[in-house]
């Protein structure tokens, strides 16, 4: 089994590619690790020549990095340079390795603040045929796969009325890695209910539609949050409520 890793040589990138090493060290699995050079020239005009020795340097780079996650996956690391779009590029191989997760950062060396996921990141994730993990920090896996006993809190995303639930199958991969605690969470606008005691029962019963929502055993207890606006803010205070670590989303 590979994993795939997508690197820019940014520091969020980097974080990302030790945060993919540590894990598949965990799963036994390789390590590839790609970098996108993206020439527009060379898409233009198929017979220029990129600029003397970039190339060159960006392959010492890469394999530079390949040694270091080596070191933390303590398995066998692979690296490759890519000319092209990068989401493009991150899919094929994906596809050609047949990997059954893809790791990346949040934002590369074009970051902003006034993103808070990057286009790369955001056409990968719309993309992939299979799960996307998005890394932020590194610390909370680093935690969970050294620490005797750990256990990664989850926090799945989920809608009981809605068609479906969100695709579990990385779930299946990270519990080969480590323990892991599932919760699912909802928000809900919230109705008339005035009364407290209206409240606890509309959540109570959304809590109930939640779990039976998924498969037997799948989730450990449901969360659930009145909210309006944007669903993905209330959702990450649901997840910093219950300390998870990793949120899930379809």
């Amino acid at each position: 089994m590979k994993l795939l890793a997508a690197v820019d040589f940014s520091e969020n990138s980097a974080l990302a590619a030790r945060a993919a090493a540590r894990l598949a060290g965990a799963l036994h699995a390789e390590l590839h690790i790609l970098h996108v050079e993206h020439l527009p020239t060379l898409a233009l005009h198929p017979d220029a020549e990129p600029r003397a020795g970039e190339t060159a340097r960006r392959r010492s780079l890469l394999e530079a990095l390949a040694r270091e996650l080596g070191h933390l996956s303590h398995g066998t690391v692979t690296s490759e340079v890519a000319d092209g779009r990068a989401d493009e590029c991150i899919l094929r191989t994906a596809e050609t390795l047949a990997v059954p997760l893809v790791v990346i950062g949040a934002v590369g060396e074009r970051a902003s603040a006034d993103w808070s996921l990057g286009s790369v990141a955001m056409r990968v994730l719309k993309g992939s045929p299979v799960p996307v993990l998005v890394v932020r920090e590194e610390r909370s896996l680093e935690r969970w796969l050294e620490s005797d006993g750990a256990r990664l809190r989850v926090l799945v995303g989920a809608d009981p009325r809605g068609d479906r639930t969100p695709p579990l199958d990385a779930l299946d991969l990270l519990r080969g890695a480590g323990a892991i605690e599932v919760s699912a969470g909802h928000v809900y606008v919230p109705g008339d209910e005035r009364l407290k005691l209206a409240s606890d029962e509309r959540e109570r019963a959304l809590s109930a539609e939640l779990l039976a929502s998924f498969p037997a055993g799948a989730i450990e207890r449901a969360r659930v949050l009145p909210g309006f606006g944007r669903v993905a803010g209330h959702l990450l205070d649901l997840a910093a409520a219950g300390s998870a670590a990793l949120v899930v989303v379809g």
